[in-house]
């Protein structure tokens, strides 16, 4: 496995980086001097669907992720030989869809070009369509619809402006595609008007179209054209925000990841074109888009591209590619959620839509030549998202699995009939997915609790704090840690250890996280002792009762304490009256004073997650904790390392064990079930001192320790997609000598062991360690063996 630059082609200028992503049409269509969403264009539109891939791909499964990247390669080569033919007869690349290609021809003779064009692909199909791929054979077959007519394309969105066809010229593309068989090309009866008598042959179908007997034209043909350069900021904006940045930190190779892909399907467009015009389906095709660019930016989801349907379109969303963030199966769930929610919500049904989603190994890269290239996430994954779309019903949200299982929010699900799906040798499990479930308690999962070890620091710090609870005086501790360093165990001590306090406790969630209070809506009514599955407007007329028994001068305040519980109330003549830049500070004043008696009692609370906090929450929790002085609480988060954090609390850093803790940790894991001495070794060593990923390879060395398990390589990939494209392609190349490596090494890989690397060094601090020796060491095994295992093969 080498880091090749095989998959580049010629770059394109700094300047112009985003041409070669964005189809020529489109340049064509920013170009204009007064910008219009819609550009109706007179063309030939060619759709060709290959078939073989499955049988491909079932026949190289067997070689695990090798065998992906060599599917990949090959569909790559085998669309570049085919592009060219289509780019030398004048066509352009509309869209890529993984074992298909969109292409349009405009101009003089758009459609005996396009027809020329099919003609010589399959011609081409012939040679580079039989595949010996690393010993395993197969042949590539293609089937080719052609359609001529008025082609509506919009652009539609706001952080982006994404490309879609339209209308009767999409309807008659797919349709047309739909009637050939392996081998034929079928020209709709528009485009054999266009073209010579003798070069029909056999009729298919029932509304004129035939197949395509022999080629118009003797020879390639493009028309001459000047391509526009539209400003590049412009050209940009026909990329989605992820796939934007993605381009802009520059070509990456493949890569082989875990990742959620999920279609949105959604219809109706052709009938608001026939009653109202190609306007008014423009404009709601724009306001579903902005709906799902909105949730997608949002929860930090890539709007990944958009596919040609007959009645509308299909948009694809990614989470985990291009970049894995954290939380990737919880966030794209929260974004499909909210997107039907605004749909229904909002009376923005227009458009019925409906949403499959699956999770799973894909591979990742960019497809295609240097003049036309595109970000693609492929393999059965996909495949498997686009059947369950298929399937579920309208206006309805499907998840297999594996998905639902990974997220912490939890969602309302129906269990559906298993179904068959294409490719699929075993009937698919889905659920329809509902509205998220709030949890009141934080959940520790099962697996079995295990003495705390090498924390004795962390713990003396938690005893102290416990101790001045009962001589009235508070402490706000923050413990801080990578994901898997053993914050949550140490909260599960401070439960054994509290004794007579109340203690009450919240876990923050991802889809609580945009949520102003959200925390505060499950601690606020545990808290004065009203159930937690209470409504937000059944808690505030305790809270308002509450204040009239025992604290009457409260009352005209009370609408500011319904703000944190998220309860719809009427503002008094008071709250109305205060300015905004005071509002949050009053309403934090109040909601103290309404917890006074709560407060006169010792008492920990604990928010674990507490990176996911809101910054309503987060000033709240600030105002509790200027007052700890003479009030006993123990405020006690624990959560990731965060940009900004506040000085209200003390921050106790959680590391990684030292090795001599892991190891004695390690043995009491493995107690009943001892493991051979090597692979316990072997895993202290990987897990680089994190418990979490230390007990993840214990549970997985009973089947062998060849791979990392999900959760290490999932941190471990948000570790390396943090670093700027440039950075993390270095440390992917560096990943090839192990753990550790000398600089005089730095050649064997293609790197110039004479350049200043001290600046790389410190930027790769967090990942690298330069010892006294000279050598340089991953800091974590973990992330040296997650960046090796996205390097190509090839």
């Amino acid at each position: 496995m080498t880091d090749s630059g095989s998959w580049l082609g010629p770059t394109a200028s700094a300047e112009r980086v985003f041409d070669a992503y964005v189809p020529r049409l489109v340049l064509h269509h920013l170009a204009r001097e007064v910008f219009h969403p819609v550009r109706t264009v007179d063309g030939t539109m060619l759709f060709a669907d290959l078939s073989g891939f499955t049988k491909l791909s079932e026949k190289l499964q067997r070689r695990g992720p090798e065998g992906a990247e060599l599917l990949v390669t090959t569909i790559n080569g085998v669309f570049e030989a085919l592009l060219r033919v289509a780019y030398d007869n004048g066509g352009s690349l509309i869209k890529f869809g993984g074992d298909a290609l969109l292409v349009f021809f405009d101009g003089d003779s758009h459609a005996p070009r396009a027809a020329h064009a099919a003609f010589r692909m399959r011609d081409r199909l012939r040679t580079v369509g039989k595949l010996d791929v690393s010993g395993v054979h197969g042949v590539l077959r293609m089937t080719v619809g052609l359609h001529s007519d008025r082609f509506h394309f919009v652009l539609a969105g706001e952080s982006h402006l994404e490309h879609l066809v339209l209308g009767d010229g999409a309807r008659g593309t797919v349709e047309t595609e739909g009637l050939a068989e392996n081998g034929q090309i079928v020209l709709s009866a528009t485009t054999m008007a266009a073209l010579p008598a003798g070069c029909g042959g056999q009729a298919v179908g029932d509304r004129g179209a035939i197949l395509l007997r022999r080629s118009p034209l003797t020879e390639d043909t493009a028309p001459v054209e000047e391509v526009p350069r539209p400003p590049t900021e412009l050209v940009g904006r026909a990329l989605s925000t992820a796939v934007r940045a993605h381009v802009l930190g520059g070509r990456a190779a493949p890569e082989h990841r875990r990742a959620s892909v999920a279609f949105l399907q959604f219809k109706g467009t052709n009938a608001i074109i026939a009653e109202e015009g190609i306007e008014a389906a423009a404009a709601a095709v724009h306001e579903l888009v902005v709906d799902v660019q909105a949730a997608a930016d949002a929860w930090e989801v890539c709007f990944l591209d958009s596919d040609i349907d007959a009645d509308g379109g299909k948009l694809l969303l990614t989470a985990g590619a291009p970049r894995v963030v954290g939380d990737d199966e919880e966030r794209i769930l929260l974004t499909l959620r909210q997107i039907l929610d605004g749909q229904s919500n909002k009376g923005r049904g227009r458009l019925p839509i409906r949403i499959g989603v699956n999770r799973g190994p894909v591979f990742t890269g960019e497809i295609g030549p240097y003049y036309r290239r595109s970000y693609i996430v492929m393999g059965d994954t996909t495949n498997l998202a686009a059947r369950v779309m298929g399937k579920a019903r309208v206006g309805a949200l499907w998840a297999t699995p594996g998905i639902l299982e990974r997220s912490t929010t939890r969602f309302a699900t129906v269990t559906l009939e298993p179904f068959p799906a294409k490719g699929k040798a075993k009937l698919v499990q889905a659920y329809e997915v509902g509205e998220t479930r709030r949890s009141a308690a934080v959940d520790r999962g099962a697996r079995e609790r295990l003495p705390l070890i090498g924390r004795d620091v962390e713990v003396s710090l938690l005893r102290a704090a416990l101790d001045g609870l009962a001589a009235g005086a508070g402490r706000a501790l923050a413990l801080t840690g990578e994901a898997g360093t053993g914050k949550s165990r140490l909260l599960e001590e401070v439960a054994d250890l509290a004794g007579d306090p109340v203690r009450v406790e919240v876990g923050c969630e991802v889809h609580t996280a945009a949520t102003p209070y959200g925390p505060w809506q499950t601690l606020l009514p545990a808290l004065i002792g009203v159930a937690p599955d209470a409504a937000a407007e059944d808690v505030y007329a305790v809270a308002r009762q509450r204040c009239a028994d025992s604290a009457p001068d409260l009352l005209p305040w009370a609408p500011l304490i319904a703000d944190v519980l998220g309860a719809a109330a009427e503002p008094t003549e008071q709250v109305a009256a205060l300015a905004p830049e005071f509002r949050a500070g009053r309403r934090h004043e109040v909601v103290l004073r309404f917890l006074a008696p709560e407060l006169a009692r010792p008492t920990v609370l604990v928010i674990d997650n507490a990176h996911l906090l809101d910054e309503a929450s987060r000033g709240l929790l600030e105002a509790l904790a200027a007052r700890l002085d003479s009030t006993p609480w123990l405020v006690l988060t624990a959560g990731r390392p965060r940009d900004g954090a506040d000085g209200s609390s003390e921050q106790v850093q959680v590391a990684p064990l030292e090795p001599a803790d892991a190891r004695e940790l390690a043995e009491q894991a493995t107690e009943k079930h001892p493991l051979p001495a090597h692979v316990l070794a072997e895993a202290v060593a990987r897990s680089g001192g994190n418990p979490q990923f230390l007990l993840d390879l214990l549970d997985a060395a009973g089947g062998g320790l060849g791979e990392l398990p999900e959760s290490a390589q999932a941190a471990s990939m948000a570790v390396i997609d943090a670093l700027p494209p440039g950075d993390r392609a270095l440390v992917r190349r560096l990943s090839v000598f192990g753990a550790g490596f000398h600089p005089a090494q730095l050649p064997a890989v293609g790197l110039d062991d004479a350049i200043d690397w001290d600046p790389a060094w410190r930027r790769l601090a967090a990942v690298l360690d330069l010892g006294a020796d000279g050598r340089i060491r991953f800091r974590r095994t973990a992330v040296q063996e997650a960046a090796y295992a996205g390097l190509p093969f090839g």
